[in-house]
């Protein structure tokens, strides 16, 4: 017992350390557990001898893991996907499986082991991906929303996957049977939240411990129960989640539970680096090569030309592609079951690894000099997006770049003050619906030097940006010098506002800062209930229209 409590505290301890380590040069904390699996494990310092516990405690990790998965999977958001995010997110999945499938199996892997390894290349790291683009304040631009519709079509990829690798290299009738007993999984499940779930968590709510503990419960009920079908408990625990997700109780088990996910699911990211076999490693290199090139370049490219073809721009294209060049921690669950079933040798773990401390090491790169990377490919790629037009010769009072959230009110209060004006964005879907609404409207990229040159924003009054990117606030600001245009531009962070202040900008746009200030003005007020409630009553009115239109962020 000594001994097992000294091994798993050096886990921790290690892991932490590496934690720091990656924290410090800017990298995902999961290349430093793995890394700590590495040092610790048994081909370097051999400090960690209870394998089968660490393994146990791992598998716990994948359970915790799920069980947040589920609880936070959203089916409105799924149901809300737009058509082309589904349509990109479902073509990326299946060519990137089979182009991977084919290279894999070209290597000399078997078959089930391309397979494994297929799946594996083909998702990307929601929780990487969004972390990365939520530093940058991308998560609410255009290819930002593309992205987080792909990572959600991979996401359900991967519980698909997940459920039927037990059934692998079986017969028909016996795929059948399991694909029944999945079904049972989720019938209990529904009937269970309708009538058990209710009772016990209207009880439990009463105290916090006791609701932590029903829902650590309910977890390893259904894990049990999908274990004993022949399931992993890692899919009876999505499923337990997924039963969770649209109780009143959610959030408050979701940050109780959270804890309890960090600590198993660092052990198991650790157990997977203690798998990485280094005599080995010269016969793994050229996979590793392969597997990483085609998952930092063919999963981008594979991902720009299927937005391409539906009508967005070079620029939005080939944003939407870089952020995915990685893979995910699906791909490490979903290796780490097959070595568990027996069906892949411990050397395809080991190159999937490697595989994933390189792709997410460089996505990281990528994704912070993301605008550098486009400049440097955007002559590789030679497309004309569908939806290119004649910029109207028309004289504009006001040029407004980017519609939807900002640009709404903006293009609402013109409107109100008679000044003519033209809308230019790069989503076609928001262009065609300006059309419909004969407002005049530009489909073009304001990053585009030659577009920016044609706008004729020199003879203009007013132009705005609504577009929180430098590199396009800069190209705005130094065509309105050329002539007598005012030039608003927008940006998310301060240091950024004071960069464009000291460009040459007239106004920059904070959103968040103008969200602080509406309040302090509302403050004024607070003693004119009448005037507060009337203000309640406008906002809800214009809420309601804003959902209408579709936007989830109006200000």
């Amino acid at each position: 017992m000594a001994n097992l409590m000294f091994e798993i505290g050096t886990v921790i301890i290690v892991a932490t350390l590496l934690a720091y380590a990656a924290r410090l040069i800017k990298q995902p904390m999961i290349l430093g557990y793995i890394i700590a699996g590495f040092i610790v494990g048994p081909y370097l310092t051999g400090l960690i001898t209870s394998t089968e516990t660490i393994a146990l405690l791992s598998e716990l990790g994948i359970a915790f893991v799920l069980f947040i998965v589920g609880l936070e999977i959203d089916f409105n958001k799924i149901r809300s996907l737009g058509l082309k995010a589904g349509i990109i997110g479902t073509g990326q999945v299946a060519l990137t499986g089979g182009i991977s499938f084919v290279i894999a199996a070209l290597l000399g892997f078997s078959t089930i082991a391309s397979f494994y390894i297929a799946a594996a290349l083909t998702l990307s790291s929601t929780m990487i991906v969004i972390k990365l683009l939520s530093d940058r304040g991308s998560l609410d631009t255009l290819y930002g929303k593309i992205i987080l519709g792909i990572l959600l079509i991979q996401d359900v990829v991967a519980i698909l996957v997940l459920a039927l690798l037990p059934s692998l290299g079986q017969s028909y009738q016996l795929i059948a049977l399991s694909l029944a007993k999945g079904a049972l999984i989720f019938i209990v499940a529904f009937v269970a939240a309708k009538t058990v779930l209710p009772v016990v968590f209207k009880i439990s709510a009463r105290s916090t411990e006791l609701l932590f503990l029903s829902a650590v419960s309910w977890l390893f009920s259904f894990a049990f129960f999908a274990n004993f079908l022949g399931y992993s408990i890692a899919i009876g625990a999505f499923v337990a989640g997924v039963t969770l997700a649209s109780s009143s109780y959610k959030l408050e088990v979701v940050s109780r539970v959270k804890s309890l996910r960090d600590f198993f699911a660092t052990i198991f990211f650790v157990s997977l680096g203690m798998q990485f076999v280094l005599p080995s490693f010269s016969s793994m290199l050229v996979p590793i090569i392969v597997f990483s090139l085609f998952a930092i370049i063919g999963k981008t490219i594979i991902v720009v030309l299927m937005s391409s073809l539906l009508g967005y721009n070079k620029k939005i294209s080939i944003m939407t592609g870089l952020p995915t060049g990685q893979i995910s921690e699906f791909s490490l669950i979903i290796i780490a079951l097959g070595v568990s079933l027996g069906h892949i040798a411990g050397q395809v773990s080991a190159i999937i690894i490697a595989v994933a401390a390189v792709t997410i090491t460089t996505t990281t790169y990528v994704v912070k000099y993301d605008e550098k990377v486009y400049n440097t490919l955007k002559g590789i790629f030679h497309f004309k997006p569908a939806g290119v037009e004649q910029i109207p010769k028309s004289k504009f009072d006001v040029i407004l770049c980017g519609y939807n959230r900002i640009g709404y009110s903006i293009a609402r209060k013109l409107k109100d003050l008679g000044k003519s004006f033209v809308i230019v964005d790069f989503d076609p879907d928001v262009v065609a619906k300006l059309k419909k609404q004969k407002i005049p409207c530009i489909y073009g990229d304001i990053g585009n030097v030659e577009f920016i040159k044609k706008l004729n924003i020199d003879n203009a009054e007013l132009v705005v940006s609504t577009i929180p990117t430098n590199y396009e606030n800069e190209l705005l600001i130094k065509e309105a010098k050329k002539g007598r245009a005012v030039a608003i531009v927008t940006s998310n962070h301060v240091e950024n506002a004071l960069k464009l202040y000291n460009f040459g900008a007239n106004y920059v746009i904070l959103p968040h800062f103008l969200g602080g200030e509406h309040v302090a003005l509302l403050l004024e007020n607070f003693n004119n209930i009448p005037s507060i409630m009337q203000h309640k009553f406008n906002h809800m009115k214009e809420l309601h229209k804003r959902k209408i239109l579709g936007h989830d962020h109006p200000a």
